[in-house]
């Protein structure tokens, strides 16, 4: 099934994905003429029919992308605080629901990665290591200080998105803008909590995420050189 254009709930098609030896939940949903596809991957103890991931995947598929929102932790993995740190295993199932995906729908567009908490790690890790096949990277409410050295070898635009009312959560984001040499923003919903279940919190977050994916996925699409630069990074936000 497809999620047609407007919806407010999400639309799609339940499935598993093999990656890493590992069964993995997911919710594949499909559009026409899409600009690109997203993959949200879910990398926290919470699963990705939270409130936050439904409301997420329902924006993107809102304004025209096509999603893979997927579970990069098993059921039982998701209590396991060991697994919630093990980047190196989050983005080895990315990379590999990635190659899934792909090979199961147009496959000649770079993917877009939205990762969430412990999943925003994974992202920038697999950006580092096959930078051909993303177009972008975003990061909402996720760790992005976890993907350590491989932050400065990420060349995919990168977007930051935090609530500013998790003041760890702001400066760490903070730090590992530092390391990022790619195109990079770092967005500071100064309302919002980690789980943007504030009035008007998401939303302020997929206007963002709008505008970054229509600033870089289509130009990224045909790029054949490395990106530029990123933008001179302000203090964090004050307490």
């Amino acid at each position: 099934m497809t999620a047609q254009r407007g919806s407010t709930q999400m639309a799609g098609d339940r499935l598993a994905v093999v990656a890493d030896r590992a069964h993995l939940n997911g919710y594949l949903a499909l559009r026409e003429a899409a600009p690109g596809l997203v993959i949200v991957a879910n990398g926290t103890g919470d699963s990705r029919y939270g409130t936050r991931n439904r409301r997420l995947v329902a924006g993107l598929n809102t304004i025209g992308f096509s999603t893979l929102l997927i579970d990069l932790l098993t059921e039982r993995e998701r209590h396991d605080r060991r697994r919630l740190s093990d980047v190196a295993l989050l983005a080895r199932r990315l990379s590999a629901a990635q190659r899934w995906v792909t090979a199961r729908v147009d496959s000649s567009r770079r993917v877009t990665f939205v990762g969430i908490g412990p999943g925003a790690a994974a992202a920038l890790v697999t950006a580092a290591a096959f930078p051909s096949e993303v177009a972008a990277v975003i990061s909402l409410s996720g760790r992005p200080d976890l993907a350590g050295g491989s932050l400065s070898s990420v060349i995919a635009p990168t977007l930051l998105i935090v609530g500013g009312q998790d003041h760890a959560l702001v400066n760490r984001n903070f730090d590992a803008r530092q390391h990022l040499n790619c195109p990079n923003r770092l967005l500071v919903i100064s309302a919002a909590t980690h789980r943007f279940e504030e009035p008007g919190s998401l939303e302020a977050a997929l206007s963002a995420i709008d505008t970054w994916l229509g600033d870089y996925v289509a130009r990224t699409q045909d790029a054949s050189g490395g990106a530029a630069g990123g933008e001179a990074a302000p203090g964090p936000p004050e307490s």
